[in-house]
């Protein structure tokens, strides 16, 4: 399976297996791509993103399922830096909800963030 950086790809069992486990950042957004989590591979990006599972329990549920991209790099707290600085710069501030410190057990099952 070909699995490209920069691609959206489904976050899929049959995906995630062919990911390499290397250093790099990886975003999860919903079916439109609004992204939900930016987080660090801390060296496994495979082994990461299946601990995210499926359906991943710290982000809300979406009809149509996950979807992740991935960028690979070594340095992933100046990349995981940058993708925050630039979400929050288109909006208004905010982090993606998985990044946030809100209670997620609290909200209603909704995708947007």
């Amino acid at each position: 399976m070909n699995v490209t950086p920069g691609r959206w790809l489904p976050l899929i069992p049959e995906v995630i297996e062919a990911l390499p486990n290397h250093a790099g950042v990886f975003e999860v957004a919903n079916l439109v791509r609004n992204v939900l989590y930016i987080a660090r591979a801390e060296g496994q990006l495979r082994e990461r993103v299946t601990a995210l599972g499926p359906f991943p329990n710290q982000l809300p549920p979406c009809p149509g399922g996950h979807y992740f991209r991935f960028e690979l790099t070594k340095a992933e707290d100046d990349t995981l830096h940058r993708r925050l600085t630039e979400f929050q710069s288109r909006h208004g501030g905010r982090l993606p909800i998985g990044n946030g410190r809100e209670d997620l057990a609290t909200r209603t099952a909704r995708c947007a963030a």
